[in-house]
């Protein structure tokens, strides 16, 4: 930084002056430029009201001198006024300042459309018809321009206080424009004042700073700030120099910290990839032990079937085969979205599966009414609800009970209702499996929270799934199957 004389500071404090006048000044005109464009608008739009009722008056008169005396001359000249008052509509909607104003305006303009269609009508049939057949579009038209009439009495009363409003706050402009002139010469008598006493600090402030921080370097803290820079060449030298020492010993302390904090992670990371080897190699051994040949499964169900069909056990032979189809079902569709028609079919596999399995303790009703059987879902969502209806709904009534199906169709989706009258749940229970966050040993908010954010992600919603139950009341689950999906790359 160049080291500046008396006269450059004196120009400096000088530019500034006359740069701040300068926006204010401008800042002045332009207010009031934009004031004085928002009263003319307000003035405009309080006239064109007059224009528009003289319009409508105008055009009415010329209808009636029409039907008394038709003549082309009238009909043309009834014409041009009601196209002059649409035009003036329009044009105070543009330049509405108010939206109450805005709105009572499209009323009109569709009040005097339709009048406008009526006259027509009449002027066509004037030359058909008599007077007398024609009368009761006359008095319709008559009504409506009574009701255009009311309509802008009521919407030019809104217009004046609108306009007292824009008065009312043009006035107050002019009151702060006067305010800030006062303030501006404050503020000339302070930037004076200021300037001397910042002459000062010039030479006093760089030598204090300059003193401050050799005792803090002396005393060991390198956290101090630097010294800014200085407007004077040899305060400038010597705070730069203090600031170049104090950042090197900064640079040496930080290395020698980081060469230590590189040696702690690199142990850490050594111990932390001992730790993922040891996972890894556990996790691999699970996954044998888990594994399971689909094709083996699948053939020694079919060998069991040929021998219960031997049998001549029918039932066997159905329950395996709708196992089978279940199993082929979750192989095949699980990674793809399914149809509700397919979903359907391995509901209904599971639930025959159930039948046999409780003979007649367990009821089934599954109503159907939707017509979009091939609209798209997520794979594995009907029957892990269905599952948990028996499981946790029915089990503490020894599995006696009814579970209900109902698929309707609605406007944006379709909508799944699982619905069992067995045990019930309190509303903290509720919100528990909602959040999915089960009780020890309670497995069934885990499935219907993973159905849940299958669903939300599929749809690309967060309220394709609800519950309500209640205790000793049953429970209700609804899934809202939309047609239209808002991720559909999901």
């Amino acid at each position: 930084m160049k080291r500046q004389s008396i006269k450059a500071h004196f120009n400096f404090f000088t530019l500034v002056i006359v740069a701040a006048l300068t926006v204010i000044t401008l800042s002045v005109l332009g207010g009031w430029i934009v004031n004085l464009k928002r009263y003319n608008q307000v003035m405009a739009q309080y006239y064109s009201f007059n224009t528009l009722s003289k319009e409508i008056s105008q055009a009415y008169v010329d209808l009636n001198s029409h039907i008394q005396n038709p003549s082309p001359e009238l009909r043309v000249k009834y014409s041009q006024s009601m196209t002059n008052a649409l035009e003036t509509v329009t044009n105070i909607m543009e330049n509405a300042g108010d939206a109450d104003i805005y709105y009572a305006m499209v009323g009109i303009k569709n009040m005097i459309a339709e009048a406008n269609t009526v006259n027509g009508e009449i002027m066509d049939r004037l030359d058909l018809d008599s007077f007398n057949d024609i009368y009761e579009s006359h008095m319709e038209s008559q009504t409506l321009f009574n009701y255009i009439n009311l309509r802008l009495s009521s919407v030019n009363k809104l217009q004046s206080e609108f306009m007292q409003v824009q008065l009312s706050e043009r006035t107050k402009y002019i009151y702060l424009t006067v305010a800030a002139l006062a303030a501006l010469s404050l503020c000339m008598i302070f930037l004076v004042t200021a300037f001397g006493l910042n002459f000062s600090r010039k030479i006093s402030e760089p030598l204090r700073q300059i003193s401050q921080q050799a005792n803090e370097l002396a005393s060991g803290n390198l956290e101090a700030d630097d010294i800014p820079p200085q407007s004077l060449t040899e305060f400038s030298s010597i705070a730069a120099s203090l600031n170049k020492m104090k950042a090197r010993l900064s640079q040496m302390i930080i290395k020698i910290r980081e060469q230590s904090d590189i040696a702690v992670k690199l142990q850490k990371s050594e111990l932390e990839n001992l730790r993922i080897s040891n996972d890894l190699k556990n996790t691999e051994l699970r996954v044998m032990q888990a594994q399971i040949n689909p094709h083996f499964l699948f053939n020694t169900l079919n060998s069991i079937s040929r021998l219960a069909l031997q049998a001549k056990d029918m039932e066997v032979v159905d329950l395996i085969e709708a196992l089978s189809q279940m199993l082929r079902y979750n192989l095949n569709h699980i990674n793809r979205a399914i149809t509700l028609r397919e979903e359907i079919e391995n509901m209904k596999n599971y639930i025959h599966i159930q039948e046999i399995r409780f003979k007649d303790k367990l009821g089934f009703i599954i109503e159907n009414h939707s017509g979009r059987m091939e609209l798209q879902m997520p794979c594995m969502t009907l029957q892990p609800i269905v599952e948990n209806a028996i499981v946790h709904g029915l089990k503490p009534y020894n599995y006696e009970g009814a579970v209900t199906v109902a698929i309707t169709d609605q406007e944006e989706y379709t909508l799944v209702s699982i619905q069992d009258d067995g045990i019930g749940m309190e509303k903290q229970d509720i919100r528990r499996m909602i959040l999915g966050k089960p009780e020890q040993g309670e497995h069934t908010s885990i499935g219907f929270q993973n159905v849940m954010a299958r669903l939300n992600t599929f749809f690309g919603r967060e309220d394709c799934v609800n519950a309500v139950s209640e205790l000793g009341g049953g429970t209700e689950i609804t899934l809202k199957l939309y047609c239209k999906r808002s991720t559909p790359h999901v």
